[in-house]
């Protein structure tokens, strides 16, 4: 097996905003963030307010990259993505290869016919789960903890990302 890492050469734009930072793979929407200067430390005061407010908006990861001749010549080529979180659309050259909604598992896709050798794009588009788990709960109400965002059960997405365990209820 052979393997090529795309950790490097990382955007991220706000979508539907013309503000693209440097961004870290792996890493995180809040680390590039706050790494870029644009959003307060969300443990001080009552910060968390104004960084929950962050994922309302979608954000999108993009990045270029050449394809080594031993990987685009193997019989399979894998694109693994390990700990997407969560709600998110996979473009590969133009091309929409997935859309994935689980953050506790990982996700491959067989790319071999999508790629080329030099100029590859890859786009992850990150949609907002607080907007996701409102529509999804006026849907399904499914209850859960007063502790935490109405609807957070609908979302395949670590539960103590929604404040239940280090901030204060915000239902």
């Amino acid at each position: 097996m052979k393997k090529q890492l795309l950790h490097s050469g990382w955007q991220l734009t706000t979508v539907g905003k013309n503000d693209t930072i440097p961004a870290t793979v792996p890493g995180s929407v809040y680390n590039d963030l706050l790494n870029a200067g644009r959003m307060e430390d969300p443990y001080w005061r009552d910060n968390e307010m104004k960084a929950l407010a962050l994922m309302d908006e979608d954000y999108r990861y993009n990045t270029t990259f050449d394809v080594n001749a031993d990987v685009l010549n193997s019989e399979r080529v894998l694109l693994r993505c390990e700990g997407l979180d969560t709600i998110a659309d996979i473009v590969l050259n133009g091309e929409k290869i997935a859309s994935v909604c689980n953050m506790h598992r990982t996700w491959e896709f067989d790319v071999k016919d999508s790629l080329k050798t030099t100029g590859n794009t890859l786009e992850i588009v990150f949609h907002s789960p607080t907007k996701y788990i409102k529509e999804q709960d006026k849907i399904c109400h499914a209850g859960g903890s007063d502790e935490a965002m109405v609807g957070f059960p609908n979302l395949r997405k670590a539960h103590c990302m929604f404040g239940w365990d280090w901030g204060v209820s915000h239902s």
